[in-house]
């Protein structure tokens, strides 16, 4: 997954939450995430998106300078990841076919068990 896969999935939760729930809902962490590079913009992005905020281009000045001689990795200096760090388009495709199979066969697993 890419950074726009942080802001996409937190918006369409937002919007189906004001849809179906009268705004309500809840949002958790998970774990075995990158601490350094992904749950920091995870985090952003989540916020943004529920405080009805643009989301930073950068990442805070302050928080790079705090954090950055403890981190055994560079730090990402942009809330977004580059172009660079996204896939190939083919390589894109491929898993966007495979995720496409895995739900499929994971749909004709589940669904017989609660018809």
């Amino acid at each position: 997954m890419t950074t726009r896969v942080y802001e996409h999935v937190p918006q369409r939760v937002h919007e189906l939450a004001h849809e179906l729930c009268g705004g309500r809902w809840v949002a958790t962490g998970g774990g075995g995430y990158d601490i350094w590079r992904v749950v920091p913009r995870a985090w952003t992005a989540l916020w943004a998106t529920l405080s009805h905020q643009e989301m930073p281009e950068e990442m805070p000045e302050d928080w790079l300078e705090k954090w950055g001689e403890e981190s055994p990795v560079k730090l990402p200096l942009l809330t977004r990841d580059e172009a660079k760090d996204y896939p190939p388009i083919e390589r894109a495709r491929e898993i966007e076919d495979r995720n496409r199979r895995t739900v499929e066969e994971l749909l004709d697993k589940v669904l017989p068990l609660i018809r």
